[in-house]
């Protein structure tokens, strides 16, 4: 995690924000004027596998085109894709935009692997991923939209890490907290996170 959220996400914080559902979260939210915090049509590759929450570290995906080179994007050591998953840290979560994309697999079991190993807090996506059998074995949640075989390059390549990206339909910058249980995940400002986590506490009181 880096030291700005590090500081941001307090325990006390990270507590509150334990004991809330996602829906109450979303409410809050949207009475303080986020109109849009749920993370659209994705769904955890494991029914029982479902509650995290973390800062995020995003990575984002764009469509390929046949005139980029190299195409094959992913065997590159230096990609966004693999500085993701050799560079995420503990309590972070793996947040990629896929623009929607779903017949290719952003990343399957070998790359969800490491990133559990690193100390990831979960794996959100709005595309595909492949793997799906080894991903819900994972000890850590991962959402999806779809599964997909091939991989990344079949119709799409990473472009880069770190920067504010648009996950089904949520704009997340790096930093900003992500929550998630059995009805989805919602992301919650950084700026925002210790008075969210106030209201949700009065909330459910």
């Amino acid at each position: 995690m880096n030291e700005d959220s590090a500081k941001a996400l307090s325990a006390e914080t990270k507590k509150l924000l334990r004991s809330a559902t996602t829906a109450t979260i979303a409410g809050v939210l949207y009475r303080k004027g986020i109109r849009r915090s749920s993370i659209a049509s994705i769904w955890p590759v494991a029914a029982d596998t479902t509650n995290f929450i973390g800062t995020a570290y995003t990575l984002r995906y764009l469509p390929a085109r046949e005139d980029m080179s190299p195409f094959n994007f992913e065997s590159q050591s230096q990609s966004p894709l693999r500085v993701a998953s050799d560079n995420i840290s503990e309590g972070e979560v793996l947040v990629i935009d896929c623009r929607g994309i779903t017949n290719a697999g952003a990343i399957g079991g070998i790359l969800g692997t490491r990133v559990q190993v690193l100390g990831g807090a979960a794996i959100v996506c709005d595309g595909g991923l492949r793997d799906i059998g080894e991903l819900s074995a994972l000890e850590i949640p991962v959402f999806y939209r779809d599964r997909a075989p091939p991989g990344p390059s079949a119709s799409m390549y990473a472009a880069d890490v770190q920067m504010p990206i648009g996950c089904g339909g949520v704009l997340v910058f790096p930093g900003d907290v992500l929550v998630g249980d059995e009805d989805g995940v919602v992301v919650i400002p950084i700026a925002m996170v210790d008075e969210v986590a106030q209201h949700v506490a009065h909330h459910d009181d």
